[in-house]
């Protein structure tokens, strides 16, 4: 039983880090949009937006595709420390994890592009 709550404890934690991801993406789309329109080149001022989500849609690219190579190696290491009885067992378990943190790792950018950004 310890194991399990091993794994549930560190699945939660990297989604989680997920939603960290994403939470600075957003902070980092704020603040740099504010200092870009302090700016006294007056072509930057009307960039700004441009400027601000093409980077910010390249740094959460990134992020994706980093978390997700290590999302990939986690679930593997976690279906490995519960020791499953038979390979079929041991395929489940690593495909359960590995769809669960892949599928909130694509996903978490787009909802929050759909359910809070578009307010």
């Amino acid at each position: 039983m310890p194991g399990y709550a091993a794994n549930f404890g560190l699945i939660l934690f990297m989604i989680m880090l997920t939603f960290s991801a994403v939470f600075g993406v957003i902070v980092y789309r704020i603040t740099t949009a504010a200092a870009l329109s302090f700016s006294t080149n007056e072509t930057t001022r009307s960039n700004v937006r441009v400027t601000v989500t093409a980077t910010a849609v390249i740094i959460n690219l990134v992020v994706i595709l980093i978390l997700d190579e290590i999302y990939g190696a986690v679930a593997k290491w976690l279906t490995e420390i519960e020791v499953p009885k038979t390979e079929k067992t041991f395929e489940e378990r690593l495909i359960l994890k590995a769809f669960l943190l892949k599928f909130v790792n694509s996903y978490a950018p787009i909802f929050y592009v759909a359910f809070f950004k578009g307010r």
